[in-house]
């Protein structure tokens, strides 16, 4: 595999960054050199020394206090939650349940104001203001967005304050991420070989709307699906008339969809009762799914496939964002940096959707060493199923053919691993990752000590921060994490998988520092959807989403496996990667291995084990 060294002037002021902050662990006051000072140390530029600085600042590694930076450890202060009093604001129709036990444990008090109107909204926000609440937030729901005086006010006051819904930039933020809960139904309705669609969305929730149609467009090009781009409707109301005459348009203009994609929950009940009357079959004549679910969709006939979202924990990060800027206010007089934090949709599969013809899938990419460009299309004859899904266990590494017994030595991940893979909304979001259980695994051609999580506090699998995953169990998800070796070793083995990928691009590194050597900085690049041909100087990708919906690759290096029931892909489908690193000084120490992550990507990387080679 290749190997790239640290030479890169980022590169290099991050590593001497690390290094500084390791050496003030025992001195809890130290303020660093001014960034001139150590552009010069380093050998870099300072632009290179600011960049540096501001990604460890986002990764909470660093601090600044006036023009002082320090470590994140060392700005002082005894600020705490200690009765602080939040309102929050909500429709009667869009509540955060269990918010305010939440907030209790906190030591917080919310006072919840149910709003009907703009104008019952605009009156309770300036009363806030006038009251001096600790902390606001407010949710919106049909209006769209005129609050900038309200949080204006708020901000000269320096009252923190977070918007729950979809609003343009300047607020804090915490929304539904519209953009993903469109993509997974679009990629829902592609794998059950639907090829042209259609995207309803009502005008009046604007920002809502417009952000759907957005990612509706941008997945369906990414996709190939280049008519199903240009097929958007807009709704202006959700009259029954209103929608019908919207129908007989998609029907007159498109006859060739099969599937549409509503952009709220709101429209399920109108769209399927005029279907019903415009005798539309629902989903033998259209498909139906939406962005966002309700209990119109839950009970509706028959009931609506839907891209879901969690209110309570929307709430509870909101709750989250809140508190973290009243710490930085009770502590420094100031309010954090702006924050857009977006809450992962759950697919949930109903009766709506009709499958429609199989997809072919497409040959071998034989420029990038890769092979499946298209998700997998697995065989009907169930022995041969299950043939193929335990041989993607087999496929052994370059290495490990022919090496002796007893060369192989687990590493022991227990003490570092910060969540179960096997519960609800841990792993790497909502959904566990099932059927794959703790012990001793030959992987192709390679040990595995798995964790089991009920023997360790719950926790069996190392999770860094992504801009998704930001912390479990009350703490946050470390951006990086030391891991010592201190042995001379021929390979390292990597049993990990990811999760919301997006671009190619590299969004963690594995970093190994020797013992009088130079390190050498491995960057993790996922393969993505992998359509169209990739640019020339893109990075090689060598991990792919663990979600089967993404096609699946091997490379050099690289090997896939998949995670079944009981051998069979059909009932139960997800993806591990295992990566091979050769090193390239096998007679020096390799002293430390560090695991790092860009918390700015949504990205996120779970390792489940390490093994090292070392004869």
């Amino acid at each position: 595999m290749k190997t790239l060294g640290i030479h890169r002037p980022t590169e290099i002021a991050l590593a001497g960054y690390e290094g500084l902050i390791r050496e003030a662990q025992d001195r809890p006051s130290t303020v660093f050199p001014p960034e001139k000072e150590l552009a010069m140390r380093w050998k870099v530029s300072q632009s290179a020394v600011n960049r540096a600085a501001l990604r460890l600042i986002a990764a909470g590694r660093l601090r600044r206090s006036g023009y002082k930076l320090m470590p994140a450890a060392t700005v002082l202060g005894a600020a705490t939650l200690g009765g602080a009093r939040v309102t929050v604001l909500t429709h009667r129709l869009a509540r955060f349940p269990a918010l305010a036990e939440e907030a209790a444990r906190r030591g917080v008090q919310v006072e919840e104001i149910l709003y009907i109107g703009r104008d019952s909204l605009r009156h309770h926000l300036r009363l806030a203001a006038q009251k001096r609440s600790d902390g606001v937030i407010f949710h919106l729901h049909l209006s769209g967005w005129e609050w900038d005086n309200e949080t204006a006010e708020f901000d000269r006051l320096k009252i923190p304050c977070v918007v729950a819904e979809e609003a343009p930039p300047g607020p804090n933020l915490v929304a539904d991420d519209l953009h993903g809960a469109t993509a997974s139904v679009i990629t829902h309705l592609t794998s059950l070989g639907h090829k042209n669609m259609v995207c309803l969305g009502e005008a009046r929730r604007v920002h809502r709307s417009t952000a759907v149609w957005q990612a509706y467009e941008e997945t369906c090009l990414r996709l190939g699906l280049q008519d199903s781009a240009r097929q958007i409707y807009k709704a202006t109301s959700e009259i029954r008339d209103v929608v019908r005459h919207t129908l007989r348009r998609i029907r007159s203009e498109c006859p060739a969809a099969t599937a549409v994609v509503l952009s709220e929950a709101d429209l399920i009940a109108v769209f399927v009762a005029v279907a019903k009357l415009e005798k539309v079959n629902i989903p033998r004549d259209l498909s139906l799914v939406a962005v966002g679910d309700s209990a119109d969709a839950r009970n509706s006939q028959p009931a609506v496939t839907c891209a879901g979202f969690d209110m309570r924990m929307l709430g509870h990060m909101a709750l989250d964002l809140v508190c973290q800027n009243l710490l930085e206010v009770r502590r420094t007089g100031r309010l954090l940096p702006r924050q857009r934090l977006r809450l992962e949709a759950t697919l949930r599969l109903r009766s709506s959707v009709a499958a429609r013809a199989s997809v072919k899938a497409a040959g071998a990419d034989q420029g990038r060493g890769m092979e499946r460009p298209t998700s997998r299309i697995w065989p009907q004859a169930r022995e041969q199923r299950l043939r193929e899904a335990e041989e993607s266990w087999q496929q052994p590494h370059r290495l490990t053919t022919g090496t002796r017994p007893g060369v192989f030595a687990p590493l022991d991940l227990a003490g570092l691993a910060n969540r179960s893979f096997t519960r609800h909304n841990s792993w790497l979001g909502n959904l566990p990752l099932l059927h794959f259980g703790p012990g001793r695994k030959s992987i192709h051609g390679v040990p595995f000590d798995v964790i089991d999580d009920r023997k360790n506090r719950g926790n069996a699998a190392v999770v860094l921060r992504s801009h998704r995953s930001l912390s479990t169990a009350g703490r946050m998800l470390p951006v990086e994490v030391a891991i010592p070796v201190r042995r001379r070793v021929r390979a390292v083995y990597f049993l990990h998988g990811c999760g919301y990928v997006g671009e190619p691009a590299p969004f963690a590194w594995y970093d190994f520092y020797f013992t009088g050597r130079r390190p050498i900085s491995v960057p993790l690049v996922a393969m993505g959807m992998g359509m169209g041909e990739p640019p020339p100087d893109a990075p090689q990708p060598n991990i792919q989403d663990w979600w089967p919906d993404f096609p699946q690759f091997n490379g050099a290096g690289v090997r896939h496996l998949v995670i079944t029931e009981d051998g069979d892909p059909f009932d139960y489908e997800r993806y591990l990667y295992t990566l091979e690193w050769e090193n390239p000084h096998p007679d020096a120490e390799l002293s430390t291995l560090y695991l790092r992550s860009n918390p700015a990507m949504e990205t996120t990387l779970a390792l489940l084990g390490i093994t090292l080679l070392t004869d």
